[in-house]
């Protein structure tokens, strides 16, 4: 095929594929913004997963707390009666 053949043909394509080339070019950037913003919802869950066993793990170190004051305090009473 003639060189000037092809030039033209690729300058025909080019002009009539722009628009889905620019179309494509806007999907791709609003797929980046949405990985983007998928990525940090991510970490934020992952961020109140942690804080959430935190606070469990505190639940059960007062629990435990609180029994133990509970015991010591009825030996206290108990030594203070005897």
């Amino acid at each position: 095929m003639d060189p000037k053949a092809v030039k033209a043909l690729e300058q025909i394509l080019d002009k009539k594929l722009e628009p889905v080339n620019n179309k494509l070019d806007k999907l791709s950037q609003t797929i980046d913004e949405h990985t983007e913003k998928l990525d940090s919802l991510t970490l934020d869950m992952s961020d109140v997963q942690k804080k959430t066993d935190a606070i469990a793990d505190i639940r059960d170190m007062l629990s435990g707390t609180k029994t133990q004051v509970n015991d010591h305090e009825e030996r206290i009473t108990t030594l203070e009666a005897a």
